[in-house]
């Protein structure tokens, strides 16, 4: 979490003090009180950044006991300033009934709105949604073209979902070369499974001139990685 510019404005000089215990704080997986207090400060004078980090210390337990009602509460008071990440939270508790009642349509406004803020989390989710028919009728075409958005903004998940629906024409035309160029972004992010992808695309010469040694090559690195 990083106070937005508003945040810092409104804080001054006690943003410093909540930047050096908070990163303090994560590295000790805990909160001290002096954070709680200034983050509570800040929510109180309007700040949805503070909102959305008090709301996640109540859904983790993390520095106060452990309250999933009083978290939501959080997030609802963020998401109604706009705030696109605790949009996209609330949607996640509201489609999983994370304190609140499962309500999958109100789940998919809060996270297509974040959506449209740009935010490749909620862009993954609602993509999911369309995929599943979660609070929208089922829609292959759209889940991939959000997952593809979800992707140009750096979701590694997002990647590999469009490459598979790229590579087996699901909400799409098949299109291997587009399939290989996602696996290669997700890997030179370390994900595993890309590693895997990737190897077999260079095996089977999907997407890629057909070349055993590099798939040699990149499999071994990823049962290194497997210890």
């Amino acid at each position: 979490w990083a106070p937005s510019k508003a945040y810092s404005k409104s804080l001054g000089k006690c943003v410093a003090q909540l930047e050096h215990q908070y990163a303090k704080c994560q590295k000790q997986d805990m909160l001290h009180k002096d954070s709680l207090r200034i983050l509570q400060s800040a929510a109180e004078s309007g700040c949805a950044d503070a909102m959305f980090e008090l709301g996640r210390c109540h859904d983790e337990g993390r520095g106060i006991e452990q309250d999933v009602a009083a978290a939501v509460k959080f997030y609802e008071s963020a998401s109604a300033k706009g705030h696109p990440q605790s949009m996209n939270t609330l949607g996640w508790c509201y489609l999983k009934g994370h304190g609140v009642q499962v309500d999958e349509k109100k789940a998919v406004s809060l996270l297509s709105k974040a959506a449209q803020h740009g935010l490749s989390e909620a862009q993954f989710n609602l993509a999911v949604c369309y995929t599943n028919g979660k609070g929208v009728p089922k829609s292959k075409e759209t889940a991939f073209q959000l997952f593809l958005l979800s992707a140009a903004a750096g979701n590694v998940e997002a990647m590999c979902t469009a490459a598979k629906c790229l590579q087996n024409g699901i909400g799409c035309e098949v299109d291997n070369n587009a399939a290989f160029k996602l696996w290669e972004s997700a890997y030179s992010r370390g994900n595993g499974l890309a590693k895997e992808e990737l190897a077999r695309c260079h095996f089977l010469g999907l997407g890629t001139p057909r070349c055993q040694t590099t798939a040699a090559k990149i499999m071994g690195e990823r049962v290194w990685s497997l210890g």
